[in-house]
Order: structure tokens, then sequence, then C-alpha cells
């Protein structure tokens, strides 16, 4: 801008300053619809699961590895394991944008925040809640906000 002004270009510099404004704001559009889409993956995870032995409703933020959590039809998936019992359908589109149902049986990995569309199955934990899927996407959305293009 500087150096138009010096060559009396105006235009130029208006031109400048005009496109540099507009990809500020593109880029601020863009995080905040990243941050969205991040929040409502979050808001899609359960904060409480059923154990499958007991039945007992507990936090998932203290359930352990290889803690078996109970998923019946309709539920919310609210940690990232592998599939020791049952059998079911699992809707992923929210995290990987899969259009058509997931078949999951056991030994099959599903993810927190995907949903049992049919079916009951037991998961065995194999991961922390701050290391699932949804919190490492969540995780990965942030540090590239901190970062300038």
């Amino acid at each position: 801008v500087g150096g138009t002004i010096v060559l009396q270009d105006y235009t130029d510099a208006g031109i400048i300053v005009f496109l540099y404004n507009l990809a500020q704001w593109l880029e601020s559009r863009a995080t905040e619809r990243a941050m969205s889409a991040m929040s409502s993956l979050t808001s899609l995870t359960p904060q409480q699961a059923t154990l499958a032995e007991s039945g007992e409703q507990v936090n998932v933020a203290s359930i352990e590895l290889g803690t078996v959590i109970a998923v019946k039809a309709g539920e919310v998936v609210p940690v990232d394991g592998v599939v020791v019992e049952g059998k079911c359908e699992v809707d992923e589109k929210a995290l990987t944008g899969e259009s058509f149902p997931v078949a999951k049986e056991i030994g099959s990995t599903v993810w927190a925040g995907t949903i049992n569309l049919n079916g009951y199955i037991s998961v065995q934990a194999t991961a922390l809640a701050e290391h699932f899927l949804v919190s490492r996407m969540v995780d990965l959305v942030e540090e590239a906000q901190s970062r300038k293009a």
C-alpha cells in the first residue's frame, strides 16, 4: 500500500486494502463455522454412560480403560472403544460424513458421539474421555486456528 501511494496509484492502494480486509473476513467466518461444527460434535457426546455389568449410570469422565459400557438402540455411544458383545448399525455421519449406517459386530471399533441405530452392544473403552476422537478433532481445530494461514 505504501509503495502504491508513493507512486500515486491510489486505486491500486484501495484495491489492496479491500482485498486484505476481505481475506480477513473470510478467515474469521471459516474459523467461526469450524468452531460451531466442533461444539455441535462435542455436544453430541453424552456425559453419562451405563455400565454393562451393573446397569449403573456413571460419568463418562470417570470411565477407565477396559470398562465395558452398555449401549442400547437409539443411544449415543459414550466412549471410543471396541464392541465386545452384540451387533448393531451405527450412524457415523457426524464424524466421518458416511451417509449410510455402518454395521458393527464383535471386534468393530466405535467412536464416542456416534448413534446406535438398532440392536444392543457392549463396548470396551479403549480411550479416556480426553483422548476420544471427538476431543482430538476439537484440539486439532483449535491448534489450526492459533496459526495463521
